[in-house]
């Protein structure tokens, strides 16, 4: 069994250099708590019989290593009998989480579905849009819908609202056409 020893240089360090710059890791600390010095201190601390588990419990933030601060603080909130109000505190504490993310998710989505109803709205005012624009201009390259029970048949055809929203496709890719170069009015007049 390995037992920690401290040399003379370790104790020229201050308490603020240990307690940043030590980490300890899972293994370490599963070395140091099977010493029977430490078994004894930690007994004398009513810490609880399942000392192997106690790493992940003091690791909150799942770094896999400990400061020395963050196992002190640690081991001081563990000592002692559990009380109910060490296991109701933190049962309050998820549930609070939990309405607060459930009103989130609420607010999201009713954003969401406005948001769609508005990019609906948008899309079935867009071939009109694009007509009188068109027109206004003169240079109207677009079919025109000539009556307007078809133009009303285009914008009420049914959009596809999943349970995620707009069916959006992507856009297809463009096709590259290849096609004959003319020659240039230079070329035509230097080869003729």
């Amino acid at each position: 069994m390995s037992r920690l020893t401290l040399t003379p240089s370790a104790t020229l360090l201050t308490d603020d250099e240990i307690n940043e710059n030590i980490q300890i890791t899972k293994d370490l600390f599963l070395l140091v708590i099977q010493d029977r010095g430490v078994q004894g201190l930690m007994d004398e601390l009513e810490l609880p019989q399942e000392r192997a588990r106690l790493f992940e419990v003091i690791d909150a933030d799942g770094s896999g290593t400990l400061h020395i601060a963050e196992l002190v603080h640690g081991l001081l909130k563990i000592r002692g009998e559990a009380n109910k109000s060490d296991l109701v505190a933190p049962l309050l504490a998820t549930q609070s989480v939990q309405n607060m993310v459930a009103g989130l998710r609420d607010s999201t989505s009713t954003a969401l579905e406005a948001m769609q109803a508005e990019v609906l709205r948008q899309l079935q005012e867009l071939p009109q849009r694009i007509y009188l624009q068109s027109a206004s201009h003169g240079t109207c390259s677009c079919p025109r819908v000539h009556t307007e029970a078809a133009r009303s048949a285009i914008l009420s055809q049914p959009r596809s609202l999943g349970a995620k929203g707009l069916d959006v496709k992507p856009p297809r890719q463009p096709r590259v056409v290849e096609r004959e170069e003319e020659p240039t009015p230079h070329e035509q007049s230097s080869a003729g």
